[in-house]
């Protein structure tokens, strides 16, 4: 069963300078079976309690019992005022390898303050509600103490030898610290190609889609993720079914996207059923 959670913040701390930032978060999957992370990232303005900032989180591919810092896709420019409060909210999804359905979580109202340059001794003035009673805020680079881990910044132990069926062909594991991502704004018959891509997305799908069988020699085990955002309007989806096409397993191939929410399959390549199988869906709350 997964059991994936958001640890903290690692940027922003809480006494900022006015300068542009990237967010991360540290993530914990403390389960035994690897899973694929993915997430949103939202800053608001204190003062006037508005969404200022969102962006989605790099994909990652998480292993059981390890750990990773992942990172928004684009920067946070604070701009005007230079001296302002803001707070942080952060929410994932893991897909796990394995057929189930996926885990969230969230962590949020986390404030930070951004002050103009030079910003003078630190520790400064916080905001009363900043964690650790005012003070900064945890340091989570040197934690310890989680099974199988040396902290936020260890990696799971390789084993020295592996069993024949381990992708691909026997030899290491693929790496998980990259992820192959391909995609376009919109096409009415999208296909991915499963020799160059692990995620595959659509950033503004503007008409009714068949996904087409995925190009390519896939292996068996491969793993796919399609990632869906319409163009504000709802989208009929629909999947080739044929060889190499796409079948349920577990979870629903689904028909629809819902206007404006991210929407992520899920795929699995079964080699004996020559099939890509879903196993799991979730979309944005």
């Amino acid at each position: 069963m997964l059991d994936v959670k958001i640890t903290g913040y690692v940027v922003p701390v809480a006494e900022q300078p006015q300068a542009s930032l990237t967010p991360v978060i540290s993530v914990v999957n403390l389960a035994d079976e690897g899973a694929v992370i993915t997430g949103l990232i939202r800053i608001y303005r204190e003062s006037t309690g508005l969404l200022t900032y969102s962006s989605e989180l790099a994909v990652t591919q998480l292993a059981h019992h390890s750990t990773a810092s992942i990172a928004a896709l684009t920067p946070f420019d604070p701009g005007a005022p230079a001296d302002d409060d803001y707070f942080i909210k952060a929410d994932i999804t893991a897909t796990s390898y394995l057929p189930g359905p996926p885990t969230h979580d969230s962590l949020g109202a986390w404030y930070f303050d951004i002050k103009p340059v030079p910003m003078g001794p630190l520790p400064a003035t916080h905001h009363t509600t900043h964690e650790n009673g005012g003070m900064d805020p945890v340091d989570l680079t040197g934690m310890t103490g989680l099974t199988g881990m040396t902290g936020l910044t260890g990696t799971p132990q390789t084993p020295a030898t592996h069993a024949t069926t381990h992708e691909p062909g026997g030899s290491d594991p693929i790496s998980l610290s990259t992820c192959r991502s391909v995609g376009e704004a919109s096409n009415a018959t999208p296909t991915p190609d499963a020799d160059t891509t692990d995620l595959y997305y659509l950033s503004a799908l503007g008409v009714d889609a068949t996904f087409g069988a995925p190009t390519g020699i896939p292996v068996d085990g491969q793993k796919l993720i399609v990632r869906i955002l319409d163009d504000a309007t709802p989208r009929n989806l629909a999947w080739n079914a044929g060889a190499g096409g796409y079948i349920a397993h577990g979870a629903t191939l689904p028909v629809i996207t819902t206007a404006s929410k991210y929407l992520y399959v899920g795929l699995i390549y079964n080699e004996t059923l020559d099939l890509w199988c879903c196993v799991a869906v979730s979309e944005e709350a």
